[in-house]
């Protein structure tokens, strides 16, 4: 047995032990970001062992993305870039709104800097765009991770049989739910519908109050788009107090555990837009509550704004670790190329 044999089996072994504790992880709590660096590190470490072992083709394929990137981000650019455009068209303008032509502009501005550089021949300078590249790298692949984690979720907790399923609410301006709000509605009338056909009898719980633009709580819109969708009104529950998503889970849980048909011990999935579903889920797991979260589709163009917006809500809630995270990756290298520079 040849060295590279023997990396390989030993490397297969730590594959084997880290793919074994990724799904241990997954299955014990989906509802966790880091699973999402589990998940890639077993990629990656799946790549690592079929390379030693002799299987060149998925690195022939890793090889051919990174010398596609250049046209990748710049497809990406312009891809952001127009649908923020389309966006801030069929939307009101504001700053949400605008996240998805603000990356765009953003990344584009990035590369122009980064040509320049290169372009002037000043070695010394080219810390600069080394640095540019692996912070954008970083965070892309931390939004790439998250959206991919995201879409990973809520196909592992479609299979579950829930005792009631919740909906989140959404503003209803005009006192009848937003196509957006209808959306979430349907998904967990889908849900029910399944659940009834199956002999179970799931309770819906809509939940949200009344805010000061709003003729009446969201969940009385809620409801009422139910009974027109021929929900029967003893299969419905109001929380019509909620003014966040996270008084949206402790009022509707505290709800649900005064229910005489349901119980503190009552399973339970709650339905938001397919953007937000990620964000939520882990809000019902720092709350303590065992509900789970599906995703209800959105418009194709409303979606990238929407992902980033989430993603930047979801750093904001561990500033410190991707910060960590942002400095040991760029700092090092970025020093080595300094030091490189000088020397030349």
């Amino acid at each position: 047995m040849n060295s590279s044999t023997l990396i390989g089996l030993i490397l297969l072994v730590v594959l084997v032990f880290v793919g074994w504790v990724t799904w241990r992880r997954i299955r014990l709590e989906p509802r966790r970001l880091a699973n999402a660096g589990w998940i890639a590190v077993t990629l990656l470490l799946g790549i690592q062992v079929l390379a030693v072992l002799g299987f060149s083709a998925p690195l022939v394929g890793l090889g051919f993305l990174v010398l596609m990137s250049p046209l990748l981000a710049i497809g990406l650019a312009g891809f952001l870039i127009l649908n923020g455009l389309v966006m801030l068209r069929r939307e009101r303008f504001s700053l949400a709104h605008s996240l998805s032509l603000l990356a765009g502009v953003g990344l584009v501005a990035a590369m122009v800097v980064c040509i320049a550089v290169v372009l002037t021949g000043e070695r010394r300078a080219f810390p600069v765009p080394a640095f540019i590249m692996l912070t954008t790298g970083w965070v892309a692949l931390m939004f790439f991770c998250f959206v991919g984690y995201s879409w990973f979720y809520q196909r592992i907790v479609r299979r579950i049989h829930p005792d009631f399923i919740m909906v989140l609410g959404a503003g209803v301006p005009s006192g009848k739910v937003t196509p957006l709000l209808a959306g979430r509605i349907d998904r967990a009338l889908g849900v029910w519908r399944g659940e009834i056909k199956a002999g179970r009898r799931p309770l819906l719980v809509m939940s949200g109050g009344q805010g000061p633009d709003e003729p009446v709580s969201e969940a009385r819109a809620m409801a009422d788009y139910a009974l027109e969708q021929g929900v029967p009104e003893a299969a419905l529950v109001l929380e019509d107090h909620s003014t966040t998503t996270r008084e949206n889970f402790q009022m509707s849980t505290e709800l649900v555990r005064a229910e005489p048909r349901l119980g503190p011990h009552a399973t339970g999935v709650a339905v938001t837009s397919n953007y937000h579903a990620m964000r939520a889920a882990l809000l019902a797991h720092d709350l303590g509550t065992g509900i789970q979260v599906l995703g209800a589709r959105t418009a194709w163009y409303y979606w990238p704004s929407a992902m980033l917006r989430e993603f930047v809500a979801v750093v904001q809630r561990s500033p410190r670790a991707y910060g960590l995270g942002l400095a040991l990756v760029t700092v090092p290298l970025t020093l080595l190329v300094s030091l490189a520079a000088w020397m030349s």
